[in-house]
């Protein structure tokens, strides 16, 4: 259910908050948030306030932070359901210092304990990085925690470890293959490496994947940034061939973009489905950079991968930069030296993409997936049926009725034109036209019309597996059931639509419950059940998609 809730951020904490609710331990369970501060959680001060109020009497939520923003320590108070832990608890007094050293066969005289602990201030990591230096040279070493890490550890390592450590740290997490490769070493070799500095390098059993601690890899992202850039783009792109082949699609489209060797991008097997995954804001840039930077002449050796990253444009609200790269898209199609059918397909894959620039014009759209349909003489790769059809949206009559007194005439356009489009892309959004012309029932007041159309929508979309027609159904059935006061049958479809919503984890319908429930709940008067991010009108690129964003501000 945390999985399917989605990373904790202002929208997910309130179901966080009720799944930790319903927690029951009847055994002592101690859940550790190690290193929180460097989750990037955007309020972690809301994030624990909402696991606080778990309900397993025997759960211990123990989160361990160097320092938290002011927002966040603002909003904890110590009370009933927080102990805070103060820094005079974390470090180290005399007597510990001196009890650690003596482990690990080190008496250390009155003055030495005192300056380590001046140096140190009684933090364990500090005085392990000292312990390693007076091993070494008999000494301490001053200055923070960056120089300690460099005198004590990474000076007294062969250039060899140094080396690859470095490169090794562009990976936020790394498997023990991955790891080998770069090492050039065996694997035991390289196991019994990392494993040395367990202090600095963390292994997660249950993804197989080990990671940095913050402190060591904020300073190997400093080493990196002094490789000559010659060595950090063959880092970049050895980094994007195990990318490749552990299936990391972000990482790989970063990494190669990074390694300035933008034709092995573009070499990939891109889907749109996959590109539009990964675009989000953080990606932008680089998607732009590619699309408009990229030079003609390779551009011409990959035309199959410019469909999918103009794709990636719609998704990203860049429509005009779409427009402007038409011509240029279309010219690459054609000078590329592909065999002409697979120079039409092409084409009917640009049609299909442009087709979406026509939205909401069901005759206009339409034009061009019986164009596209021409030119590709079968279904087109550049929809996934798995992908959304609704954008997000728990409406399919709000999406296409345009004009005023023309909703009959759309009705007829939709049962007319959906066919092609189902033939193109293999049925993605099957039943859509039974949603909106159930939907219209509804509006008319025709409630068993509305009722027998919508289970017939349902039982299409499912039979494709098209999971936001059927949110847009269920929808449409608790509106029915509200209209007509039928609790059960307002309740079962409350249900279904929360658990289709947790099944479905794209991001384009995340936020898809929220519309539809927000919509009921202010029918119901329940006004103070609505998503507190839709209730402030905090209604943005971030959450929805320009075409979804008019259904949240009628809310």
């Amino acid at each position: 259910r945390l999985t399917a809730a989605g990373p904790p951020d202002e929208d997910t904490l309130p179901e966080i908050e009720k799944i930790f609710r319903k927690l029951h331990c009847p055994e002592e369970t101690y859940l550790v948030l190690d290193d929180l501060a460097a989750w990037k959680v955007p309020n972690s001060g809301m994030f624990l306030t909402s696991l606080s109020h778990h309900g397993g009497e025997a759960l211990h939520v123990v989160a361990a932070a160097q320092l938290l923003p002011s927002t966040a320590q603002s909003s904890i108070v110590e009370n009933n359901r927080f102990l805070i832990l103060r820094e005079s608890v974390l470090t180290f007094c005399r007597e510990d210092i001196d009890a650690y050293y003596r482990q690990a066969g080190i008496a250390l005289t009155a003055s030495q304990l005192e300056e380590v602990q001046r140096i140190t201030e009684g933090w364990v990591m500090a005085l392990y990085l000292q312990l390693l230096s007076f091993i070494e040279s008999g000494r301490f070493e001053d200055g923070n925690i960056q120089n300690m890490i460099r005198n004590a550890l990474w000076n007294r390592l062969p250039a060899f470890e140094r080396e690859f450590l470095t490169v090794v740290s562009i990976f936020p997490r790394f498997s023990l293959a991955q790891a080998v490769a770069l090492s050039g070493k065996s694997g035991s070799e390289t196991e019994s490496l990392l494993r040395e500095k367990r202090v600095f390098i963390h292994f997660d059993r249950e993804t197989r994947r080990f990671y940095l601690h913050t402190l060591f890899q904020n300073f190997l992202t400093k080493q990196f940034e002094l490789l000559p850039e010659e060595k950090q783009k063959a880092a970049y792109l050895t980094g994007g061939d195990l990318a490749e082949r552990a299936g990391d699609r972000v990482n790989t489209l970063r990494f190669y973009y990074l390694s300035g060797d933008w034709e092995r991008l573009l070499s990939l097997p891109l889907t749109s489905f996959e590109i539009a995954d990964v675009a989000d804001e953080h990606t932008k840039p680089m998607i732009l950079d590619i699309m408009e930077n990229t030079p003609f002449a390779i551009k011409r050796k990959y035309p199959s991968a410019m469909v999918p990253l103009a794709f990636t444009l719609f998704f990203l609200n860049e429509n005009q930069k779409l427009l402007a790269m038409k011509e240029e898209i279309q010219q690459v199609i054609e000078q590329s030296d592909l065999p002409d059918a697979e120079k039409n397909a092409l084409s009917g894959e640009m049609e299909l993409l442009l087709s979406f620039l026509e939205y909401n014009r069901i005759d206009a759209m339409s034009r061009r997936h019986r164009r596209a349909l021409e030119l590709l003489c079968g279904p087109a790769t550049l929809i996934n049926v798995k992908s959304t059809w609704t954008f997000g949206s728990p409406s399919v009559l709000y999406m296409f009725y345009r004009e005023s007194g023309k909703l009959d005439a759309e009705l007829l356009q939709m049962d007319e034109c959906m066919p092609f489009y189902y033939e193109l892309t293999s049925g993605h959004g099957s039943g859509a036209e039974f949603v909106m012309r159930a939907e219209a029932h509804l509006m008319r007041g025709e409630l068993d019309e509305a009722e027998m159309l919508c289970h017939k929508a349902i039982f299409t979309a499912d039979s494709k597996r098209q999971n936001s027609i059927v949110q847009c159904g269920l929808f449409l059935l608790a509106r029915i059931a509200l209209l007509r006061g039928e609790v059960a049958m307002l309740q079962n479809a409350l249900a279904s639509l929360t658990e289709r919503s947790r099944q479905n984890t794209e991001d384009l319908c995340r936020y898809t419950l929220d519309l539809a429930c927000g919509f009921l709940y202010l029918l119901l008067q329940r006004g103070d059940e609505v998503s507190p991010w839709l209730a402030g009108g905090e209604i943005n690129d971030k959450r929805l998609v320009i075409m979804t964003q008019p259904f949240a501000h009628m809310i």
